[in-house]
């Protein structure tokens, strides 16, 4: 067992003592846990460049898979461009860096393109 003041840092400083580690459990279930949670604080640490798929990001692929396996459907296009819309309009607010607020930015422009442009085309 872990003295107690090795406990009591770790309860400070956020990190779990091996105790605690080992009462999750283990398995694919923590493994894909585990690895959610690191993709949501981004890579590098540092300087988050990627990170795993947030909902609206998860919603626009769907989207995306959709219309393609229903070859062309509006209504799959349209959850496609809601959720790219909404990732990038939250990257653009809230990025972690200037790379991810520009990334939103540039997210935003080609969906406000790809819209106006579909708009444009389309008979009145």
């Amino acid at each position: 067992m872990a003295p107690l003041h090795d406990t009591l840092r770790d309860a400070v400083s956020g990190q779990r003592s091996n105790l605690a580690r080992d009462r999750r459990g283990s398995g694919p279930a923590r493994m894909l846990t585990d690895a959610w949670r690191r993709g949501q604080r981004g890579w590098p640490a540092r300087f988050p460049v990627a990170q795993l798929p947030n909902p609206p990001l998860l919603f626009a692929s769907a989207g995306w898979l959709l219309d393609r396996v229903a070859g062309g459907s509006g209504l799959a296009r349209a959850v496609f461009y809601a959720g790219l819309a909404a990732w990038a309009w939250l990257e653009l607010a809230d990025g972690a860096n200037w790379f991810r607020r520009a990334l939103g930015a540039a997210g935003l422009a080609y969906v406000v393109v790809a819209v106006g442009s579909a708009l444009e085309g389309s008979p009145d």
